[in-house]
């Protein structure tokens, strides 16, 4: 019972004693406050940051003023809300200006064009670029950046790649050109060229302008070329020879077939233009005398009806002619007697009156 009396007495002790009210430290809740007033007036304003990051913020700063004002409340409650603060505040992103969208728009269209593969990877940042674009509350600066340095590098790929593919497009034509047509000097430079454009195609590290330059060198060694000229006419001769046997076949053209005599003209209006040009090579005037040899060993005869019609009419046409005209044939023959019995005349007659003369002395 006395213990019971004790442990009452012991309580009642404890209410009439004075409360204790612990004293809370709110000397980081000020300075956050007042770091946050410091960052709008940098700049970090409603209208000049993303929307997503002024609205979190905005809430921060409301409940930690708050607290300034209020005394319920636990140290550990003053800590939580300046720690939110500071992220919210940390998380401010400035809105990206309406220049550095536009900027952004343009790279994406260029490389929209140029992504004709459709790689994944870039039309994923096309996409994002869209929808930054479509949302410009909420397009920061920093993310508007990031982005149009991802589609400057994929620019540059894509580039690369239209590149190489345009240089692949150069080297077929090259398979065609024959070395000994052009001169050593020319012919070397290309093959420079080629070699010096065959292993930047190969390079995962080549870049733009190093194509670029290696693809007009070749472009323009190509273009560069020079032929070689041709040693004295008589590389010209066999040429010659058969320019003129063809020309005596075309001289009778009604006994050859019409396609077979046109074919053989073309060929020969081709080699007269070689034999008289001084800068075709040793394999064009080769080729001109097996064109023309070969339209000579086609030339058809048309069939032999059709070729004795065909003079048949040729001769009536003549006779027609003759008929129809004045007889000019030598009649020198006729003159000449005629003369000669004039001048026999004469000299008998002249004879007679002498004989006459002679009679009467």
């Amino acid at each position: 019972m006395i213990n019971d009396t004790l442990t009452s007495l012991q309580k009642a002790k404890t209410l009439l004693e004075p409360k204790h009210t612990p004293v809370l430290d709110k000397t980081k809740l000020q300075k956050a406050l007042q770091s946050a007033l410091e960052k709008e007036a940098q700049g970090y304003t409603k209208n000049s940051v993303t929307k997503m990051s002024w609205e979190p913020y905005k809430k921060a700063y409301e409940d930690a003023d708050a607290l300034l004002q209020t005394t319920e409340v636990e140290q550990k409650v003053i800590d939580d809300t300046v720690e939110k603060l500071l992220q919210a505040m940390d998380q401010l992103e400035k809105r990206a200006s309406s220049n550095s969208l536009s900027k952004l728009g343009q790279i994406t269209k260029e490389v929209k064009d140029l992504n004709q593969s459709k790689d994944e990877a870039i039309n994923t940042m096309i996409t994002s670029a869209y929808q930054l674009s479509a949302n410009p509350e909420n397009a920061s600066e920093q993310a508007v950046s990031d982005l149009y340095k991802q589609l400057q590098q994929a620019r540059s790929q894509l580039l690369i790649q239209q590149a190489k593919a345009q240089a692949q497009e150069l080297l077929p034509s090259l398979s065609s050109l024959v070395k000994n047509q052009y001169t050593v000097d020319s012919w070397n430079a290309l093959e420079e060229a080629k070699t010096q454009l065959d292993s930047i195609l190969q390079s995962d590290k080549a870049t733009l302008d190093e194509i670029n330059t290696a693809y007009q060198r070749l472009f323009d060694a190509k273009e560069n070329l020079k032929v070689k000229e041709l040693k004295p006419d008589t590389d010209k001769h066999e040429l010659n020879t058969i320019i003129k046997q063809a020309q005596e076949l075309i001289k009778n053209p009604s006994i050859y077939t019409e396609k077979s005599l046109k074919e053989l003209q073309n060929a020969l209006s081709q080699a007269i233009l070689i034999s008289q040009n001084n800068k075709t090579n040793d394999a064009e005037v080769k080729t001109a005398v097996t064109n023309l040899r070969q339209a000579i060993k086609q030339l058809q005869k048309q069939e032999a009806n059709a070729v004795m019609d065909k003079e048949q009419k040729n001769d009536k046409q003549t006779e027609d002619k003759n008929s129809s005209s004045v007889d000019t044939s030598d009649h020198s023959h006729v003159v000449f007697f005629s003369f000669l019995t004039c001048v026999t005349g004469f000299v008998v007659i002249k004879g007679i009156r002498k004989s006459k003369k002679t009679k009467k002395s």
